[in-house]
């Protein structure tokens, strides 16, 4: 049986400690969980936030402080 691969993006500043903290928890939950999704890393999503809606992704995880 063929599963749908989730497309999932990630909106974080790669700066700041706590973006870095979620992003290592999403590869833990992924190798954890045995799941495969498609994971997007946009670096600077900011300069680029109009592109989200053309984007075909099944959800974001996002931290826009």
């Amino acid at each position: 049986m063929f599963e749908k691969r989730h497309r999932i993006t990630l909106l974080f500043n790669a700066n700041k400690a706590y973006d870095r903290q979620v992003v290592e928890g999403v590869g833990e939950y992924l190798q954890a969980s045995q799941l495969e999704w498609d994971i997007f890393i946009e670096e600077d999503f900011r300069a680029r936030i109009e592109n989200i809606k053309e984007w075909l992704g099944d959800g974001v995880i996002a931290d826009y402080d």
